[in-house]
C-alpha cells in the first residue's frame, strides 16, 4: 500500500457491474460533491496532478571532477521543479527562470570547474517526496475526490499519492553523451537512466549508478563519464520516459476499492469507481516535460541559456540553438525521444549546463 493513499474497507469490488446509473462523470473526471438529487460534482485531475509534481517532484544535475569511475556524490549539484530550484552545493551555479519559447521556467544552472574531459562526471536523476497522508469530507478540498460514504455524507481523499506513486515507479530520466557528434543524430555511445527508484548503466566504461544523500533526501543517481576533452562537437542527450498504466475499475457499497475513486452512482446506493492511475499516466506522458541547456563564458552569469530543448514521453524538442537534434532512439529495447544539445567550443569552468522540470495543465 502507498503511504498516505486511501484505502479500502474490504467492502469494494473490483468487478464491474452492469445496470442503470443514477449520475456518471465525464470519462476523464471524478466525482469530488453530491448534489441535490443525487447528481454528482466532478471535476478533472489535471490540476491535482500538476500540482502533486509541482510540489513534489524535481530534476537533479550535479557534476565531480577528478571521478574517473567513482561512486561518490557529486561536488556541485542542486535540482528544479516546476515552482522553484534549488542551489544545492557549488560556487558559481546559479537558479533562473527565463522565458523559453514563451513559458516562464525554473532552470538549476551548474558551472563545470577546469576544463571538462574524461575525468569529469555529470549526474541526473530525478525524485519525488512522499506526501502526508490527508483527507476529508464531501464537498472534497482541491485536489481530492470521493472514496465512499460514511454516516450519510462522503468521504474524500487526495489523488497526490498516486500521482507521485506513478512518477515513482514509472518515470525515468535519461542522460547520454557522443563524441564527435556536430549535429549527428547517432544514438549516444555511452547513456543511463535513473527513477526514483532504481538505475541502470546502460552503455558505457566509468559510468555509474549512486544513491546519495543529496540535503535532506536520498536519490538514485546516473552519473555519466566524458570521454576526452569536451568541446564544439560534443552532444549531451536528456530523454524523460514514463511507462503506460493500464485502467482498472470496480464498485463498491460503502467505500471505492483501494486507489480508486468514485466516477458514478447506481439506483441502490452502491457506485461505480476508477482508478486515477491511467489518467495521471496519459497526463504527465503529454504535459510533464523536462529541460536541458548550454551557456558559454556564464561564470555564475543569470543570462538564458542560447541553446536549450525539451524532452518528454515520446516527443522531444529544440528549443534554440545550433547543431542540436532531436531524435527517437531505441535503448535497451524502448524507444526514448532524446534532446540532444551540441555544446559550443572547449567546455571549462565558464560554462554552465542547464536543467529543468515543467508540467503544464
Amino acid at each position: 500500500m502507498i503511504d498516505g493513499a486511501p484505502a479500502g474497507d474490504g467492502s469494494g469490488s473490483s468487478g464491474t457491474e452492469a445496470g442503470p446509473l443514477t449520475s456518471e462523470c465525464p470519462a476523464d473526471e471524478f466525482a469530488t460533491d453530491v448534489g441535490e438529487g443525487g447528481q454528482l460534482i466532478c471535476s478533472s485531475i489535471a490540476g491535482a496532478a500538476k500540482q502533486a509534481i509541482d510540489t513534489q517532484c524535481s530534476v537533479y544535475l550535479g557534476s565531480r571532477d577528478g571521478c574517473d569511475g567513482c561512486i561518490t556524490p557529486p561536488a556541485k549539484w542542486g535540482f528544479a521543479s516546476g515552482p522553484g530550484c534549488t542551489n544545492g552545493l557549488g560556487l558559481d551555479n546559479r537558479c533562473t527562470a527565463p522565458s523559453l519559447g514563451g513559458t516562464a521556467v525554473q532552470l538549476f544552472g551548474m558551472n563545470f570547474d577546469g576544463d571538462v574531459d574524461g575525468n569529469d562526471k555529470i549526474y541526473t536523476g530525478m525524485h519525488c517526496k512522499v506526501p502526508a497522508p490527508a483527507g476529508g469530507m464531501a464537498p472534497c478540498p482541491a485536489g481530492e475526490f470521493i472514496t465512499g460514504s460514511y454516516g450519510g455524507n462522503y468521504t474524500c481523499a487526495p489523488v497526490s499519492a498516486w500521482v507521485v506513486d506513478y512518477v515513482r515507479n514509472n518515470c525515468s530520466l535519461y542522460l547520454g553523451w557522443q563524441d564527435n557528434c556536430d549535429g549527428c543524430v547517432n544514438p549516444p555511445t555511452k547513456w543511463g537512466r535513473a527513477s526514483d527508484l532504481n538505475c541502470l548503466n546502460g552503455l558505457g566504461i566509468d559510468n555509474t549508478c549512486t544513491v546519495a544523500t543529496l540535503g535532506t533526501e536520498t536519490i538514485n543517481l546516473f552519473g555519466l563519464n566524458f570521454d576526452g576533452d569536451v568541446n564544439g562537437d560534443d552532444k549531451i542527450h536528456i530523454g524523460l520516459q514514463c511507462a503506460a498504466a493500464p485502467p482498472a475499475e470496480g464498485t463498491g457499497t460503502m467505500t471505492c476499492p483501494a486507489g480508486q475513486y468514485m466516477t458514478a452512482t447506481l439506483p441502490d446506493g452502491s457506485f461505480q469507481c476508477k482508478s486515477p492511475v491511467s489518467l495521471i499516466s496519459a497526463y504527465v506522458a503529454s504535459k510533464c516535460t523536462v529541460y536541458l541547456g548550454a551557456q558559454d563564458e556564464c561564470d555564475g552569469c543569470t543570462v538564458p541559456p542560447p541553446k536549450w530543448g525539451t524532452a518528454r514521453t515520446g516527443a522531444c524538442a529544440n528549443g534554440a540553438g545550433a547543431a542540436n537534434t532531436c531524435t527517437t532512439f531505441t535503448l535497451a529495447g524502448q524507444a526514448v525521444a532524446m534532446f540532444g544539445l551540441n555544446l559550443d567550443g572547449d567546455t571549462d569552468g565558464n560554462d554552465t549546463v542547464y536543467a529543468g522540470f515543467q508540467c503544464a495543465l
